[in-house]
């Protein structure tokens, strides 16, 4: 995925994460040994692993937390978020 993308994605969120809503970092925060919670990371709507693209329409900006917990799930309310960004 390609800077300019990922910056769109991150502008779009309002730097906030797309599933809890939490205050997201835009560059990586690290605390300790480990990336912190809140670091901005980019989820697919449609998982890569399910034929999913890197473009706007399919992907949101994502907590890490958040981000880890979905992995590579398709939820139910992903699927209000694609037809609402049709």
């Amino acid at each position: 995925m390609n800077r300019k993308l990922k910056a769109e994605i991150f502008m779009a969120s309002g730097g906030k994460c797309f599933y809890c809503e939490r205050p997201i970092y835009r560059f990586k925060h690290i605390v300790g040994q480990k990336w912190h919670p809140q670091t901005f990371t980019v989820d697919h709507i449609l998982p890569k692993s399910k034929g999913g693209e890197d473009t706007l329409q399919n992907c949101v900006a994502a907590c890490m937390d958040c981000n880890n917990r979905k992995a590579s799930s398709f939820l139910e309310a992903d699927k209000k978020v694609l037809s609402s960004k049709s």
